[in-house]
């Protein structure tokens, strides 16, 4: 039995089986000492190859040769090779998705801070300056009519809906029970 592969367009010798045994003198330099044939699966009729250390270099095709006593077989294959993966951790990713927003966020904060301290001078004096032209009939106006005027136009739509929602609940409670009691 012989189990053969090859690299075309020259037929370099990437691994060689034959009579039971590995034939590394006919291997090609560079695959020589990183490649293994899986022996266990050749009874399947599987020819598996394992390449170590895969290089940019081994990308193409490959063909592999099967033969025993009359019968032989030949099978083609591509072999694609890209950067190699590296793992990111989970922590890394959560570090990678979270610092954006910390910098966002502190790039705010010392905005926040550089505005309100330009912002101070002029507010402070704003502040004196209104102080001085409030009109003196408004400091006479009771508290309770402040907070009338502002509680009045917030709670009359709230009371409003509540009225309506118990009118139309009790009035479709009414039809339900009606359809109960007469159910034809």
């Amino acid at each position: 039995m012989e189990v053969g592969w090859y690299r075309p367009p020259f037929s370099r010798v990437v691994h060689l089986y034959r009579n039971g045994k590995d034939q590394d003198g006919e291997q090609a330099p560079e695959y020589r000492g990183r490649t293994e044939l899986l022996k266990d699966t050749i009874g399947e009729g599987k020819a598996t190859l394992r390449i170590r250390n895969v290089r940019f270099s081994d990308e193409g095709g490959f063909t592999c040769f099967f033969r025993d006593h009359s019968y032989q077989e030949e099978a083609a294959m591509e072999l694609k090779v890209e950067d190699p993966f590296y793992w990111v951790g989970p922590g890394a990713l959560v570090a990678i998705a979270v610092l954006p927003v910390l910098l966002l966020q502190l790039a705010a904060g010392l905005l926040f801070l550089r505005l309100q301290r330009r912002l101070r001078g002029k507010l402070r004096a704003e502040i004196e300056n209104l102080h001085r032209t409030f009109d003196p009939h408004f400091l006479r106006v009771p508290c309770w009519k402040i907070t009338l005027f502002a509680i009045v136009p917030v709670l009359g739509p709230l009371v409003a809906l509540i009225i309506c929602y118990n009118w139309l609940h009790r009035r479709l409670a009414g039809q339900f029970l009606e359809e109960l009691r007469n159910p034809f």
